[in-house]
């Protein structure tokens, strides 16, 4: 995703971010990575959401505190 996202394959990234979420919604590292995708494609409060939701499980996940700044 990561790859695609950096490479200006957008809407492939949220395609695959979307069928993530939705075969594993309860992992932390996938919805920290998905909230990475739509907040590279301009989804700011879809980001918000999931990195909120990782915080919830792990209040110290550093990528989702400073996703949240």
């Amino acid at each position: 995703m990561r790859f695609l996202l950096d490479t200006e394959h957008k809407e492939e990234s949220l395609s695959i971010a979307e069928q993530l979420l939705a075969d594993f919604s309860d992992d932390i590292y996938i919805k920290y990575w998905c909230g990475e995708v739509f907040y590279g494609n301009g989804q700011l409060e879809r980001a918000n959401t999931l990195w909120e939701q990782v915080l919830e499980e792990v209040p110290d996940h550093y990528g989702a505190k400073s996703g949240r700044a």
